[in-house]
């Protein structure tokens, strides 16, 4: 199937579901995927640059751009990265299942921030460090805050991170360290 060809399919298909407007961005995305991944012999090269920025990584899975460099930098392959990330509008989220990082909210508030820090680190989403705020809501999206003990969870990642600040004004810069307990937890959240 021709590119353009590709690219009328996947608005027809955005549009005949009746995607939400704020949603159609990541609807044609898939979209795309899916017909990239339909092995259609007449598709051509699976390096089809797409809607958002997209392009594939290995096995023909089309990756977000920002994606890419945290599989390498974690040592991930293309196609099981979305077992961690995905990206929700310009937004870096963490999908891996809070139960499979730890048995204690301790262990499980850590292994989000880690996720997250790293992720937005090396997708360039921070240039710097991570702030404190967007760690904390995404250990409260994924259900594992605490109120009581987060900033004592939080603390004992200085062994990943240069922490500078304290409280909701602290920012999260990574360590050797941090990546790779990061590269081990992902491992860990990826394998077969």
């Amino acid at each position: 199937m021709p590119v353009v060809d590709m690219l009328r399919a996947a608005v027809e298909a955005v549009d005949e579901a009746q995607v939400p407007e704020d949603l159609r961005p990541v609807a044609f995305g898939k979209a795309i995927d899916l017909l990239v991944a339909s092995g259609d012999p007449d598709a051509g090269p699976r390096t089809l640059v797409g809607a958002g920025g997209r392009t594939p990584l290995g096995g023909g899975i089309a990756q977000s751009t920002r994606l890419q460099p945290i599989a390498e930098g974690l040592g991930v392959s293309g196609d099981r990265i979305e077992m961690i990330y995905t990206e929700h509008g310009d937004a870096l989220q963490v999908v891996a299942d809070p139960e499979e990082m730890g048995s204690s909210t301790k262990e499980r508030t850590k292994s989000v921030a880690l996720l997250l820090a790293v992720g937005r680190q090396l997708g360039r989403w921070d240039e710097g460090a991570t702030s404190d705020e967007l760690v904390r809501a995404e250990v409260d999206r994924l259900g594992v805050y605490d109120p009581t003990n987060y900033a004592k969870h939080v603390r004992e990642l200085a062994a990943w991170f240069n922490i500078n600040g304290a409280g909701k004004k602290a920012t999260y810069k990574l360590k050797h360290a941090g990546r790779q307990q990061a590269k081990d937890l992902a491992a860990r959240l990826t394998a077969e």
